[in-house]
């Protein structure tokens, strides 16, 4: 792959996301019907639950800053703000108003986080660390697939393991979850792949995966004991060797959405 297509990828990315960000900040303000924001029990589970059914959301235990990321449609590596804002936790229950729909959340979000966490923010674009999905130099040697089985992580003390039959775009929109780091797939390659990946964690990875089901490991999906995988080869190396893919860091101009204040403590409803 050339440096100039390399750069196109980059700039192409850049400008979508830009893209979005404008869309999710010049749409028309809109509001819940009823809603009540808490803080969530001390005691609470930190499990964090969001769910949406009959024109009613319920977000359990959530993060501020993973109603930010909701409501304004960003990754994570998107959101610049303070430790507390993914810290502490809270408890949304809202109706939607007649005739609304689910896509329009997002919208009613901004309204109500606005509104209850007096939130103070701006946009800036920002050159962040980056990796380029790759075909390594002998070729993708995935296994081609006839079915669509989406990703499936599960994990224990031992290390993760990544099962499922998909595409490298999408692939690489996990990837970015795993390693809490943009991966943007330039392997030019299409189709549905099988993908069953064992690795052992390190330094780069996230330690909660936002956004992924991430299950405990037991049965046939389990990771397995050390023993079994005496490497304790990285995610990157089971890539290469497995797939045929490589991972090379560069770094990409992204629009970041900045806190510059919030209240810890919503308003009362």
């Amino acid at each position: 792959m050339t440096g100039m297509t390399e750069l196109s990828i980059l700039r192409a990315c850049a400008f979508l996301f830009a893209a979005a960000f404008v869309q999710a900040q010049d749409a028309a303000p809109l509001a819940f019907e009823v809603a009540s924001v808490k803080p969530a029990a001390a005691a609470s589970n930190t499990r964090t639950v969001m769910t949406t059914d009959a024109g009613r959301i319920s977000y359990t235990t959530v993060a501020l800053g993973a109603l930010i990321t909701k409501a304004y449609d960003l990754k994570n590596y998107q959101l610049t703000a303070p430790d507390w804002v993914w810290a502490e936790r809270y408890d949304v229950v809202a109706s939607l108003p007649a005739g609304a729909s689910e896509k329009q959340i997002p919208l009613m979000l901004r309204a109500l986080l606005a509104e209850r966490f007096q939130i103070v923010m701006h946009r800036e674009q920002k050159e962040i660390p980056v990796y380029v999905m790759t075909a390594d130099k002998k070729g993708v040697s995935a296994k081609p697939s006839n079915r669509s089985a989406g990703l499936r992580i599960t994990g224990s003390s031992q290390g993760r393991r990544l099962t499922g039959a998909t595409g490298f775009s999408e692939l690489a929109t996990t990837l970015s979850a795993i390693l809490d780091r943009p991966v943007l797939d330039a392997t030019g390659v299409t189709g549905t792949f099988e993908i069953d990946l064992e690795w052992t964690p390190d330094e780069r990875e996230s330690h909660s995966i936002v956004g992924m089901k991430v299950a405990a490991a037991s049965g046939a999906g389990a990771v397995k004991e050390a023993g079994d995988n005496p490497a304790g080869a990285s995610l990157t190396t089971v890539l290469r060797e497995q797939l045929g893919l490589k991972l090379d860091p560069r770094k990409s101009p992204v629009e970041i959405l900045v806190i510059d204040r919030a209240n810890r403590v919503p308003t009362e409803n």
